[in-house]
C-alpha cells in the first residue's frame, strides 16, 4: 500500500523530483487524462501540452475554434489556451504536458511548434497529422516517456527530457503548414 508523505515522512530526491517535475505523460484512456482533459466546462493550463489521438472521434474545442478529432493528430497548445475536449467514442491517445524550462530552451527558441511568429500565427492552433512511419517511432519514444515517468531512476529528468526534445523533432517535421488563400494581384 502505498502512502502520502506528510511532514513527518522523508521523501528521497527522487521521490520528490517525481512530486515537483515539471512534466507529465499519461494515457488518455486512463483516469488521470480523463479527469483532466473530459471535462463539461472549458479550462486552461500553464504548461504546453501535446494531446495525441491515436484513435477514436470527438470535437476539440481550442480558443473558440471547433477541430474534428481523428486518429494519429497531435494538438499543440500553448500556455493560457482554453480548450475543452469532448470525445464520441473510445479514444486512445496521449498527453504530454511540460515547461519551457523543461526543455532548458531559451525564450526565442522555446521550439518551432509552439513559437509564436509561425506555427501559431499561421494556423491559429497547431494540428499536426502523422504519417504511419513517424508515428510508429514516435509511439516508441512514447512508450520510453511512459516508463521513465513512472520510476525513480538516477537522472529521470535527463533522459525524460531527451526523450521529449527527440519527440519534438519528430513533430516538428511533420508539421504541413495549411495552405495561404491565394493573393489578389493589382
Amino acid at each position: 500500500m502505498q502512502t502520502t508523505p506528510n511532514r513527518h515522512t522523508a521523501q528521497s530526491p527522487l521521490q520528490a523530483e517525481k512530486t515537483y517535475l515539471p512534466f507529465g505523460i499519461y494515457k488518455l484512456e486512463d483516469d488521470t487524462a480523463n479527469s483532466h482533459f473530459i471535462s463539461n466546462a472549458p479550462h486552461q493550463h500553464n504548461s504546453f501540452e501535446l494531446i495525441w489521438v491515436s484513435e477514436g472521434t470527438g470535437h476539440y474545442w481550442i480558443d473558440n475554434e471547433q477541430h474534428e478529432v481523428g486518429p494519429n493528430q497531435v494538438y499543440c497548445l500553448t500556455p493560457g489556451q482554453v480548450h475543452q475536449f469532448k470525445p464520441e467514442r473510445n479514444i486512445k491517445g496521449y498527453v504530454i504536458t511540460f515547461n519551457q524550462e523543461f526543455l532548458l530552451m531559451p525564450k526565442e527558441n522555446a521550439s518551432l511548434i509552439f513559437h509564436s511568429n509561425s506555427f501559431r500565427q499561421l494556423t491559429g492552433t497547431t494540428v499536426i497529422r502523422l504519417n504511419e512511419d513517424v508515428r510508429t517511432e514516435m509511439e516508441d519514444l512514447v512508450v520510453k516517456m511512459l516508463k521513465e515517468f513512472d520510476n525513480f531512476f538516477l537522472l529521470r529528468s535527463e533522459i525524460l527530457r531527451g526523450l521529449l526534445n527527440i519527440f519534438m523533432i519528430y513533430l516538428t517535421r511533420q508539421y504541413r503548414p495549411a495552405a495561404q488563400p491565394p493573393t489578389k494581384q493589382g
